[in-house]
């Protein structure tokens, strides 16, 4: 392995992680405490080093639990779908949501909106038994992406300034990020 080639990634992982800070679950910022040699020794002795990227087969570099920093007796190496069944399972929704969209979620209109439609939702013919079925026996690939590309043609409409577009846009520009 070219060593050369190493130091440009380890400074790249330095810089993305200054560039665009991550965190933990706990809101720790996460940081990289590993020198290079550490870094470094650690993927020669997985021999994994040639190995290492995002994509299903290839390998990562992890924290346990996803917690803590990249450092000696909390990183190993595994494969990037073991690590993303790892960050899913240890993931609480509750706190990814920003202050603001709590904040939003707690007005009174909003609330009633988003009881409203859930109602709307939950009073269709059928729909208990729907769910209740699809909970049980689980939805093949080929039913979750007829339901997935249902659901991007539906329609929203923007709590902030009310704006009415599809599913996908209207998650990425509005809501929290709405400047409406």
């Amino acid at each position: 392995m070219d060593l050369k080639k190493a130091k440009r990634i380890y400074t790249g992982l330095i810089t993305q992680l200054k560039n665009k800070p991550k965190f933990d679950r706990t809101g720790l910022r996460v940081e990289m405490k590993l020198s290079f040699d550490e870094w470094h020794n650690i993927w020669i002795n997985s021999g994994k080093f040639d190995e290492r990227g995002s994509r299903k087969h290839q390998y990562v570099m992890s924290r346990r639990d996803d917690l803590g920093h990249y450092e000696v007796g909390n990183v190993y190496i595994q494969t990037s779908v073991d690590n993303i069944k790892e960050a899913y399972k240890n993931f609480h929704w509750r706190e990814k949501i920003s202050v603001e969209t709590k904040k939003a979620m707690a007005r009174p209109e909003v609330k009633q909106h988003l009881k409203d439609a859930m109602a709307e939702v939950m009073s269709r013919p059928g729909m208990k038994h729907k769910i209740s079925e699809a909970t049980k026996a689980g939805m093949s690939s080929f039913e979750v992406r007829e339901k997935c590309a249902q659901n991007q043609k539906k329609q929203i409409t923007c709590y902030q300034c009310g704006k009415v577009g599809a599913i996908r846009i209207m998650a990425r520009w509005h809501g929290d990020r709405c400047r409406g």
